[in-house]
């Protein structure tokens, strides 16, 4: 982890000097908040290594996409039923954290 300034920003290094991570909160108004985020990654002028990240940009679009339309749905599912702070229950199969969705417990909106 490179930055964490809860609750409005976290900033992941996965791959140290290669790849960051990036998630910013933006409230814009009292009830709507922007989640923004940023993949940044260091590819080698080489052919295989351009031909290779060409390759994965569509994947990681869609992988990104379909995380943030989830954060999304169950941001607004939590704020619909006015309880965006309800403890998570604990996953006796698994130990996990999971909300009654079965997801692990999204963190409310600043």
């Amino acid at each position: 982890m490179r930055v964490a300034d809860a609750p409005r920003a976290l900033a992941l290094e996965p791959v140290p000097g290669a790849i960051t991570w990036g998630f910013a909160l933006t409230p814009l108004v009292a009830s709507a908040t922007r989640l923004v985020t940023r993949v940044r990654c260091r590819v080698e002028r080489t052919l295989p290594a351009m031909l290779t990240s060409a390759a994965m940009e569509p994947a990681a679009f869609v992988m990104t996409r379909r995380m943030l339309l989830n954060v999304k749905r169950r941001a607004e599912g939590l704020a619909r039923h006015g309880d965006a702070r309800r403890p998570a229950s604990v996953s006796a199969a698994s130990g996990a954290n999971v909300g009654h969705d079965g997801l692990a417990p999204a963190a409310p909106p600043p």
